[in-house]
Order: C-alpha cells, then structure tokens, then sequence
C-alpha cells in the first residue's frame, strides 16, 4: 500500500505546481522611439559614416547619406 500511494503523491504535487499558471513575468519595456521621446524626422538632414564597428574608415573616404523630402 506505501508503495502505491507516496508515487501518487509525488503525482498530484508535481500536477498541482504544473497547473498553477502562467508566472508575472518581467514588465514590458519600452521600445527605442518610446524610450527617446518624440520621433525626430530625417528631412534635409546629411549623416556622414566615421567608423564601422569601432575601427575607422579608410582615410580619405566620405561616406555619407542624405534625406530629401519626397525622395
């Protein structure tokens, strides 16, 4: 009889802590344009590249990119 009803409990306990449902879990956080605030449009602004990773680009070199309106 021990030997039928300590397995059986061992069941009901880990089938009572399985059913105990889905944990809190951590905050949403939020996203990069919430974070920062209102976004900033790139209209008629020129971003120029000055190292990749870290490391400079080749001397001598520009790279840049530039946002036009209703392009």
């Amino acid at each position: 009889m021990k030997r039928i009803i300590l397995p059986l409990l061992l069941f009901l306990t880990l089938l009572a802590v399985g059913c105990g449902g889905p944990s809190a879990g951590p905050e949403p956080t939020a996203t990069a344009e919430e974070a920062r605030g209102e976004v900033l449009p790139l209209d008629e602004t020129r971003w120029e590249l000055d190292s990749i990773l870290g490391a400079p680009i080749v001397p001598e070199t520009a790279l840049t990119i530039r946002f036009v309106n209703n392009y």
